[in-house]
């Protein structure tokens, strides 16, 4: 995939940004080198490989640093709530933003 004006414009007006000239050039050349990493990992031989959904203790690795999964009650929860500007049955409101 070649990165042009064209793709960093549209890419540019997607995220709402506001390029100057310079970032734009600056911006084409990261994400060309980003599009050349890609094409780098493609040429990976995989042959053989099994995928790797997770990481972690549950693929095996017991060495990863995680944390057992146990539902904890939140003590401070109330406290956070008391500084919310607005609640409504239990939840945060807040201004629309679309």
């Amino acid at each position: 995939m070649a990165v042009n004006d064209k793709t960093i414009d549209d890419i540019a007006t997607l995220a709402a940004l506001y390029l100057t000239e310079e970032e734009k050039k600056q911006a084409g050349k990261d994400m060309s080198e980003i599009v050349s990493f890609f094409d780098r990992i493609k040429t990976v031989d995989t042959e053989g490989v099994e995928p790797l959904y997770r990481i972690g203790r549950e693929s095996g690795d017991e060495k990863a640093p995680l944390r057992s999964d146990e539902a904890v009650i939140f003590e401070e929860a109330g406290k956070i709530r008391s500084q919310a500007p607005v609640m409504k049955n239990g939840m945060y409101v807040t201004p629309r933003t679309i």
